[in-house]
């Protein structure tokens, strides 16, 4: 059996990064802040900022084709 992950060494991102929530729950479960929060929209961005002030916040659109066909 394998000993617990080590997530110290390792980057962690929340590419849809809203309001935080989801950052809140990583965090809870790897014991440290989400490295980096990316979204598209400046307004998630700044609630973000607000409610996670430790993360380096990033805006940018995604990148390709997300249509479905």
């Amino acid at each position: 059996m394998k000993g617990q992950l080590n997530f110290l060494d390792e980057l962690i991102i929340d590419n849809f990064a809203g309001g935080g929530g989801a950052s809140c729950g990583i965090e809870l479960a790897t014991g440290r802040p989400v490295d980096i929060a990316i979204n598209h929209d400046p307004d998630a961005i700044a609630m973000h900022k607000a409610n996670h002030p430790y993360t380096r916040h990033y805006q940018d659109k995604p990148k390709g084709n997300l249509s479905r066909s």
